[in-house]
């Protein structure tokens, strides 16, 4: 059975505060061409996130923006899919 990404909804936070949210999603793509899941393995997928300059991020947009020590946090669900089942799960993953 192969298990594949279907969504990844999250919140992206950069030293404690909300810089945004993003979107990841494999559904448009039939299961034989999504990239596949295997235990004990890690899969690296490519996505594009907007980060918005505003006065509620400024300083982590410099921090960012400037190349300083910034601790990131990304927290949401991710839906993996079999062509049995689908299972979505809470995940809370930190950085930095």
């Amino acid at each position: 059975m192969v298990l594949t990404v279907s969504t990844i909804n999250y919140e992206l936070y950069a030293n404690g505060n909300n810089v945004g949210e993003g979107h990841f999603t494999t559904e448009d793509i039939p299961e034989a061409g999504r990239p596949p899941l295997f235990a004990n393995d890690n899969l690296t997928l490519s996505n594009t996130f907007e980060l918005v300059n505003d006065d509620k991020i400024s300083k982590e947009y410099l921090a960012i923006t400037t190349n300083q020590a910034v601790k990131y946090e990304a927290k949401g669900q991710i839906t993996i899919e079999s062509f049995l089942t689908a299972v979505t799960k809470d995940f809370d993953s930190t950085l930095g």
